[in-house]
């Protein structure tokens, strides 16, 4: 799904104090966990509060969160307690979400905040609710920012498009494409619409479904040879190329070794 696959990109790129490990198998459960951040007590705002194997489930505003998605991580949350021997007091199970706290949680469980935006679920594991419309952003996470309500976003996108930050512009073309445009125009940007939908689309959903959809050449053009020799290796490479299209990048790795 392209918000999942956005928002762990950007997890990954992002996130500062911790390895972030995404798509977590369960093992023995056949249950995946969004991700993983294991880190020494380092974490950033507003994932601060998280302990040494924060497991964390993101909720766009596209899916659906209640109390049976609750309880569902809550036992995958056991799982990987039991089947990796993590003590459970070592480990959170942490919901980022775009939306706000539903109240088939609040009819069930006592949820006080912890911090602007970061709210305690009382329950024996330690619960998290981070809502991305309320937390603080700063520079030191406002790439959450893109998955908030859209009068955040827009900011988010206009700070990305004045300081040229490439990532965070290709992921909200990806999702808002309608929104970055109206943004460029507003402050006046330049961007390339068609070169910025092939670089966002590397990002959100990874290279090798790009040139599988558009092909390998128009790839190489926008975002170089450079990249995807190192994103898919040089065999890779040359297994999706035709003899003539070969002869050219051939051409261009001779050259550059001048």
């Amino acid at each position: 799904m392209a918000w999942d696959s956005s928002f762990k990109n950007i997890l990954k790129k992002y996130l500062v104090g911790g390895t972030v490990i995404t798509e977590m198998e369960v093992p023995q459960a056949n249950l995946r966990l969004d991700f993983l951040i294991e880190h020494a007590g380092r974490l950033q705002y507003p994932f601060n509060w998280g302990r040494k194997h924060l497991l964390g489930e993101f909720k766009s505003e596209r899916d659906r969160f209640n109390v049976h998605e609750l309880h569902r991580s809550i036992a995958k949350a056991y799982l990987y307690s039991a089947s990796e021997r993590v003590d459970i007091r070592e480990i959170s199970l942490c919901f980022v979400v775009s939306r706000s706290i539903p109240k088939s949680l609040t009819d069930i469980y006592g949820i006080t905040e912890l911090q602007q935006g970061i709210y305690k679920v009382e329950h024996d594991l330690d619960l998290q609710i981070i809502l991305l419309n309320e937390i603080d952003y700063d520079s030191g996470n406002s790439y959450l920012g893109i998955f908030a309500r859209k009068s955040i976003r827009r900011e988010i996108i206009k700070r990305a498009l004045t300081e040229g930050e490439r990532f965070i512009i290709s992921i909200a073309y990806f999702l808002y494409k309608e929104e970055v445009i109206e943004v460029t125009e507003a402050e006046n940007i330049d961007v390339d619409p068609i070169s910025l939908s092939i670089k966002s689309a590397v990002e959100s959903i990874g290279l090798d479904r790009v040139i599988n959809e558009i092909g390998i050449e128009r790839v190489i053009n926008e975002i170089g040879i450079e990249r995807v020799i190192n994103e898919i290796g040089i065999e890779k490479l040359f297994e999706k190329l035709s003899d003539e299209q070969r002869k050219k990048v051939l051409k261009i790795l001779t050259k550059k070794e001048e």
